[in-house]
């Protein structure tokens, strides 16, 4: 039944979806520690303290780090952000290359950027199902 290419495709579109959600599943898990944790900073700092060596792991994936971006003329610059939004950013980016490859009837390239965000989807849900505080 897989071998009808319809089937195959609204079966692994099922499967691929279900990815992306789990990703924002554990994107959500990671932004309420985080709040939590700043809760804590602000009203208990040794409750913060004990929260964020319970906690590490997902706290290092909101915490903000040095980065370098190219904006759309080329131009360098410098900001912060988190690996989360990193990870999100580079989804966005994959889901816009898939939808100008299909505007200009490209299936070749809209089939391998969709190949490689679900690659990079479930990529980042193995490394955030191994951190046991989101689980």
């Amino acid at each position: 039944m897989r071998e009808i290419p319809v089937i195959r495709r609204f079966v692994a579109e099922q499967y691929d979806y279900q990815a992306q959600s789990t990703f924002y599943d554990y994107q959500e898990r990671v932004a309420k520690i985080r709040a939590e944790y700043n809760d804590y900073v602000d009203t208990n700092p040794a409750k913060a303290r004990e929260f964020g060596k319970k906690n590490a792991m997902a706290l290092s994936l909101s915490k903000k780090k040095p980065l370098t971006v190219r904006d759309k003329s080329g131009k360098s610059r410098k900001t912060e952000t988190t690996m989360a939004n990193v990870q999100q950013r580079e989804m966005r980016d994959l889901r816009e290359k898939i939808k100008s490859a299909e505007e200009h009837n490209n299936q070749k390239a809209a089939d391998m950027y969709g190949d490689l965000l679900i690659k990079k989807v479930k990529g980042y849900n193995k490394l955030l199902r191994s951190i046991k505080e989101l689980n």
